[in-house]
């Protein structure tokens, strides 16, 4: 038995999955991870292999394992992508792709679900439906279909599942992110079995809710021998992608936000009781922490704005940004809508992308820079609500992390148009490090008063403060973004309704 042990944490994340080796005191080992495709055979489209989720994380636990053979793993942890749904039989075995969170195919029926019972969803769930209304699409597409299914899991869930060699009786879905069903209370922690029927989600295909820190099964033989683990070691319930990252920042306490940079965006501040806004501006999700919430305004398509525009004008990242550092604030008189796949915080999917103020002089530093400042716009109007939602509330920290994190462009044009200090995080304090340290405490190797994981040295690699004269001068486009969003409103809806129509014409024979 080796001296050195440690526990994983998996992140299936959109565009890549991770897995990151921690020992038990919160110190960094190593991680590795597997870029991971998602498809999108038609418009709104975005689905993937189930199995992809499983062979990416045996491929990531496989390189672990092979090159730090002399540490003993001690538990297991998930973290994963949220919103998305997968339909499994009664042997654990998937009978629908994963529909992921930004597919949008299900927006007719979740809008039909918010005008039927909107006010309860939200005042119950904390956010719009995401799983709810899928199921119902796939049922009113095809009714017979629910004899083949058994359970509907999230991805974190079905990852489990498969580990432990488990049946659809077995499954289970955390309490962080089972409020996106759509039909959970959130205040009884538990399943509103009469709101999952009227939202045409039958309550028998809801999985079993449990604890971040509950032991959701135990490796199999099957799966340790693909792997290079021991069979048996325990693996956690854990949480979302989203709620991972911020339990790992030190969301742990009132006041304390977390600015998640990836392929979506989320700014969350930590709140210590279950708020709900009745606007649908912000949601409110669960925490890992027990007794806390966090205060939520996100995106679904900030890193994926960028990549597209990134093969658009077939430059990196790190062209973009060289070229979009020597472009003023405001880009020129650029302002761009960064939705591709529809806005969330406030809802609205018939809004895409768009950039308004550019000629022919514009390029792709201006539309980069531009992209960038839509989002901190975003995020600036998101802490204006949260802190009406909690007057007296007080941020007391906000961290950065993600992939976009390591951007120092984007954070201080964050930290200038919002007016707040923003200290960067270590590469290592990402999601996988959340399920890590979930994954210990439900193995009973990590206490869970511990502080050690939340140093300041993690959390603090960098700072950056705002300036005064750019804060200043972004002020008027923070408003002329506002106002552009609202004025554009009608239009999206209009170009929304002329696609369908033309989708309709085009399926009838």
């Amino acid at each position: 038995m080796s001296d050195r042990k440690a526990v994983i944490g998996i992140d299936l994340g959109t565009q890549s999955t991770k897995a990151a080796l921690v020992a038990l005191d919160g110190q960094p080992i190593g991680s590795h991870s597997v870029a991971v495709e998602f498809e999108r055979p038609q418009p709104g489209w975005g689905e993937q292999s189930p199995d992809i989720l499983v062979q990416s994380t045996l491929a990531c636990l496989s390189a672990l394992t092979g090159k730090f053979p002399d540490v003993e793993i001690v538990g297991l942890g998930i973290a994963a992508q949220m919103g998305g749904a997968i339909g499994i039989d009664k042997n654990f075995e998937a009978v629908t792709p994963h529909e992921m969170w930004l597919d949008t195919r299900a927006d007719e029926d979740r809008q039909e679900l918010l005008g039927l019972y909107g006010p309860e969803i939200l005042a119950k769930n904390g956010i719009i439906p995401f799983v709810a209304p899928r199921v119902r699409r796939w049922l009113r597409l095809d009714p017979a279909f629910a004899q083949r299914l058994a359970i509907v899991v999230a991805p974190a869930g079905y990852l489990a599942g498969r580990l432990t060699g488990a049946e659809a009786k077995d499954a289970v879905c955390d309490r962080t992110q089972a409020n996106l069903y759509g039909c959970f209370d959130v205040a009884r922690n538990q399943w509103d079995d009469d709101l999952a029927r009227r939202c045409g989600l039958p309550p028998e295909l809801l999985p079993r809710i449990a604890d971040p820190f509950d032991i959701a099964g135990r490796l199999s033989a099957e799966m340790a021998a693909r792997c290079g683990l021991t069979a048996g070691i325990p693996v956690a319930a854990g949480m979302g992608d989203g709620t991972g990252g911020w339990f790992a920042a030190g969301g742990i306490e009132p006041g304390v936000s977390i600015d998640t940079s990836g392929s979506s965006a989320h700014f969350a501040v930590t709140v210590d009781r279950f708020i709900t806004d009745p606007s649908g501006l912000l949601a409110c999700m669960p925490s890992a922490a027990p007794g806390r919430f966090y205060l939520l305004g996100f995106t679904t398509s900030t890193g994926l704005a960028h990549r597209w525009l990134s093969r658009t004008f077939g430059k990196s990242y790190q062209e973009l940004e060289a070229l979009s550092i020597t472009v003023p604030p405001g880009s020129n008189g650029i302002l761009a809508v960064p939705h591709l796949n529809g806005r969330v915080s406030p809802f609205e999917a018939s809004m895409k992308g768009g950039f308004l103020g550019f000629d022919d002089k514009s390029g792709p530093g201006e539309l980069y820079r531009a992209l960038l400042e839509a989002s901190a716009y975003e995020l600036n109007g998101w802490l204006e609500a949260a802190l009406k939602l909690a007057p007296g509330l007080t941020l007391s920290n906000v961290v950065n992390v993600g992939g976009g994190a390591q951007s120092a462009l984007w954070n201080q044009i964050k930290a200038d148009v919002t007016g707040l200090s923003l200290h960067i995080a270590s590469p290592e304090i990402n999601a996988a490090r959340g399920a890590a340290l979930a994954a210990g405490i439900a193995a009973g190797a990590i206490d869970r008063a511990s502080r050690d994981w939340f140093a300041a040295d993690y959390l603090e690699a960098q700072t950056f403060t705002p300036d005064a004269v750019r804060h200043r001068l972004y002020a008027p486009y923070r408003d002329s973004y506002a106002r552009l969003t609202d004025q554009l409103l009608p239009v999206y809806r209009t170009l929304q309704q002329l696609r369908q129509n033309q989708r309709q014409e085009k399926d009838t024979p």
